[in-house]
């Protein structure tokens, strides 16, 4: 259900300074100042995704050195995205600043997503870094209001429709191999609320601006049809 998530091509620089200075920045060897503008962390956040959907794409446990590089580039994710600004009082910050925080943050969460989507197959719910980060994606949600915004980044859609496919697989998991965890005649266990409230914010973030943003609208549209090809509806 996780094969085909989608990537962008030919983002990174292909030779010289700028293809050096990208390669220093992915390799931890440069300096993150807490006051880069948001173009800046774009741009980082960016390189990170793509690199981190060409090791994916490429990824094959039994070639030399595949687990170093993997371990090497998650830690780097998780390294720069420590350093992004925090989200606390975004809701209050002009909707520039909020649309590019949302943008900057899901592209970090996504770049882990994609990293590790290849390794976690079949998902664990528990300790699975795809399904970490999918839930990551969601809860900056709950920072931002989306309705107040009134339009996005498009490639919002690609991102949430990312987030949202590894939601329903979690959610079609947990619901063929897990019972609840605190008494046996719970209908729904941790687990699975915890995935059902992410999902939610995913579909209702993608739902409130649908209009302003076809692709959006199609991404909306395929997980819809997800959920209901793997009966994977929400209370």
């Amino acid at each position: 259900m996780l094969k085909h998530l989608y990537h962008p091509k030919n983002v990174m620089p292909q030779g010289g300074a700028g293809a050096q200075t990208v390669l220093s920045f992915l390799r931890g060897l440069t300096t993150e100042s807490p006051y880069q503008s948001l173009l800046a962390l774009r741009a980082k956040s960016s390189v990170l995704y793509e690199w981190a959907s060409r090791v994916a794409a490429s990824w094959d446990p039994h070639s030399p050195g595949a687990h170093t590089q993997l371990q090497a580039l998650d830690a780097r994710i998780d390294q720069f995205t420590r350093t992004l600004p925090p989200l606390d009082n975004i809701e209050t910050a002009h909707p520039s600043r909020a649309r590019g925080l949302l943008v900057v943050y899901s592209l970090c969460y996504c770049a882990t997503l994609r990293l590790n989507a290849p390794k976690d197959n079949p998902l664990n719910v528990n300790t699975s870094k795809t399904v970490i980060a999918a839930n990551a994606v969601a809860d900056v949600l709950q920072f931002i209001s989306v309705g107040r915004l009134h339009f996005v980044d498009p490639i919002m859609g690609i991102l949430w429709g990312l987030a949202g496919q590894v939601l329903i697989a979690s959610l079609v998991s947990i619901r063929n191999n897990t019972t609840s965890t605190i008494s046996p005649t719970l209908a729904v266990c941790p687990e699975e609320i915890i995935i059902i409230a992410s999902l939610t914010r995913v579909l209702d973030a993608m739902f409130a601006l649908k209009d302003a943003s076809p692709l959006i609208d199609e991404e909306l549209t395929k997980l819809r049809s997800s959920m209901t090809e793997n009966q994977a509806g929400v209370l």
